[in-house]
């Protein structure tokens, strides 16, 4: 697949569009944050940038280039002083805003004429992984949904992220970086099909009442599990949304690392890897090491991971591998510890 890689030519820090509690900006306008480098947009001298900044949004970037409109907004920021990941602090960082493609349609005269589009409301369906971070990238740069809340299934007793091992520590703090409200659905240990579609319906439907018209998911490429989704949702009258859909896997492995998320593997199926992978950073180090057979995204369930870090997140989470365990003698899980606050100061 080409191109793929263009959507996200270096790693920048932020989401693409306002945080709360930010500046508000003019309605149906986007933030942009600028990253230090090559192929980002240049920067005023910052001799120069209060004035273009007090120019307000007709100022113009040079004599005859397209307008451009600067503002500082509060933004937490990035220390880079370790490896993974450090604190947020408050600064004023520049923003670029510009008015989104209004949609177009005609009138009854068979003019073409502009019009506003509205937001639709959707649900993220959130495993904390790669796949589920690289569509929800996707989707923020449509710009075309109001992300209501992130959707997690955590099991009962263990008070981890379903098939995925993580600790809801680290998944509240994971929503909070991301900016974005948590959701999650308690199921049981030994949950059946019918208590999954039980209480997957009872928390659509709370949300179908709020506006909610879809939910979006990372799936990849399996036919029967797409069509397990639709079916369900129409029970509720949701839509599907599946931003990464048919994307090759490779291709895809190669973006979410170019594009600056960083990921940790946190359980393998013993029936494709062994335990040693568990653990492992995801990175092309570890997908070089694949054997022959292994989706390079583990779309098969040949493994799951945890993304702390990316262009999506406000500050990087801090955490330290655990213990390595063994469940129901196939899933090798790697504990993913949290640091807590007062060692994030110290260190």
């Amino acid at each position: 697949m080409t191109g793929l890689s263009d959507r996200c030519p270096a790693p920048i820090r932020g989401r693409p569009l306002a945080r709360p509690g930010a500046a508000s900006l003019s309605a149906g306008f986007t933030a942009w944050r600028f990253g230090k480098h090559n192929d980002s947009p240049k920067l005023i001298p910052l001799k120069r940038r209060s004035a273009w900044m007090q120019a307000g949004p007709t100022a113009n970037v040079q004599p005859g280039k397209a307008p451009l409109s600067f503002r500082a907004l509060p933004y937490p920021s990035y220390h880079k002083s370790g490896r993974m990941g450090d604190s947020p602090t408050t600064s004023a960082e520049l923003v670029r805003w510009r008015p989104p493609e209004p949609a177009r349609r005609r009138d009854l005269s068979g003019k073409l004429r502009r019009t506003v589009t509205m937001s639709r409301k959707l649900l993220v369906a959130w495993s904390g992984g790669k796949d589920s971070a690289f569509a929800l990238q996707e989707l923020v740069r449509t710009d075309e949904y109001e992300i209501v809340a992130l959707l997690t299934t955590v099991t009962a007793g263990y008070d981890r992220i379903s098939m995925h091992g993580v600790r809801k520590t680290l998944l509240a703090r994971q929503a909070e970086s991301l900016g974005y409200p948590l959701e999650t659905i308690l199921i049981p240990q030994e949950c059946t099909n019918e208590d999954y579609e039980r209480l997957m319906q009872a928390a659509l439907h709370k949300y179908r009442e709020l506006g909610v018209t879809g939910v979006m998911f990372g799936d990849l490429f399996l036919q029967d599990v797409r069509q397990y989704r639709e079916q369900r949702l129409q029970r509720t009258a949701m839509q599907g949304i599946f931003p990464i859909w048919g994307m090759d896997t490779g291709d895809l492995a190669e973006a979410f690392i170019d594009c600056g998320f960083r990921a940790i593997v946190t359980c393998v199926d013993t029936e494709f890897l062994d335990a040693r992978y568990a653990g492992r950073q995801y990175d092309r180090s570890f997908l070089a090491d694949l054997p022959r057979g292994v989706d390079l995204c583990g779309e098969n369930g040949e493994f799951h991971t945890f993304v702390y870090d990316g262009p999506l997140f406000s500050w990087s989470i801090r955490l330290e591998r655990g213990a390595r365990v063994l469940r129901e003698n196939r899933f090798y899980y790697c504990d993913l510890v949290p640091i807590s606050h007062k060692a994030r100061q110290s260190g």
